[in-house]
């Protein structure tokens, strides 16, 4: 199940992430602080759970709920409170959450109160509602990948107006060409996804992928980042090469939107044991707790990314469908360190 965290304190956001991360019937798409930022969530990427502290510092939960329900399919609302009152759960039950849990009875209470919350709103749920949430969410994914490569047609578009006069465009009509490529080839995997197929698998260059995720957005990456690369020469895996183009797009564009103004990051390709093959990024923002939905009243420039992050939850499929593993990690003194490996000897074909 998909869960949407909100909870104004930053080291509970961290904890319940944390937590979540070992578990293999949740995902989290989200851990924000407060109500506005939660309802942009709501919108950019479905949750099938909401999980809220009763007071989110610009609100109550109880608006946050009422919100929650007047989605097309609205997810179920477990309050996750640091008060633990009559008055409390009285206001946050007749608003329309379906569980009360009190953080003092601890994380395994809060899980069970979701599986029994989520299994509930799915038998009380249309079969239409389901296929309506489906469909709604594979072209959300596919609509934030596509935005990425159009934002790449775009600036080479503009350069290509400023060069014509007098200089060659050979290395932006290149960048169109392969954006364009990737975009059409997005749109075919959506059009396989709907039939029922299967995605089409095959031997992975994981350097050859980074590089030409690298080549294409280096200079439309936000916050004027630096991209510090260690690319070794690494073993082959089985996968669909687009699909793990995604994963390191997403990542890349997670670490830039988190980082300060001309921050560092750090990208490397290697090879720790002979049969895996490692992605690790890591940058200089606020840490786990933020990363994954940021806070858009503490934007680090104006150049921040509308819906940036998102795209962990849809790294977090891609990365299960290849039998990958994610790790994410903080980093001293501040930063986030993300590490996929991949298994040269897996099969997925």
């Amino acid at each position: 199940m998909k869960v949407l965290i909100v909870d104004g304190a930053k080291d509970e956001r961290a904890r319940l992430v944390e937590a979540f991360y070992h578990s293999t019937e949740i995902v989290v798409v989200g851990a924000v602080a407060r109500l506005h930022t939660a309802l942009h969530a709501l919108g950019e990427d479905p949750p099938d759970v909401v999980v809220t502290d009763n007071n989110l510092g610009d609100d109550h939960a109880a608006h946050l709920i009422v919100a929650a329900r007047r989605c097309v399919v609205p997810p179920a609302i477990v309050v996750f409170s640091t008060i633990d009152s009559v008055e409390e759960r009285r206001r946050c039950l007749e608003a329309g959450a379906d569980r009360f849990v009190a953080k003092a009875a601890g994380v395994a209470a809060l899980e069970r109160a979701l599986s029994d919350a989520h299994n509930a709103r799915q038998l009380a749920r249309p079969t239409n509602a389901d296929r309506f949430s489906l469909i709604g969410r594979v072209a959300a994914g596919v609509a934030h990948d596509l935005n990425n490569y159009l934002g790449v047609i775009d600036v080479s578009l503009a350069l290509m107006k400023k060069r014509l006069a007098n200089q060659p465009v050979t290395e932006e009509l290149a960048s169109l060409r392969k954006a364009l490529d990737v975009s059409i080839k997005l749109t075919s995997n959506m059009t396989r996804y709907a039939r029922g197929a299967s995605p089409a698998f095959g031997m992975v260059d994981l350097s050859a992928v980074v590089n030409r995720v690298l080549e294409l957005f280096r200079r439309t990456l936000p916050n004027e980042v630096v991209v510090a690369t260690q690319i070794d020469a690494v073993p082959q895996f089985e996968g669909n090469e687009l699909e793990v183009e995604q994963i390191v797009l997403n990542l890349l564009l997670n670490a830039a939107d988190a980082s300060p103004l001309g921050g560092d990051i750090l990208l490397a390709v290697t090879a720790p044991t002979p049969n895996t093959t490692r992605f690790t990024i890591e940058d200089r923002g606020p840490g786990i707790g933020d990363i994954i939905v940021p806070d858009n009243t503490a934007s680090k420039s104006s150049k921040q990314r509308e819906g940036a992050g998102l795209g962990l939850g849809i790294v977090r499929s891609l990365v299960r469908r290849h039998g990958a593993t994610l790790r994410l990690h903080g980093v001293d003194p501040q930063g986030t360190r993300v590490v996929v490996d991949f298994d040269a000897q897996r099969k997925l074909s």
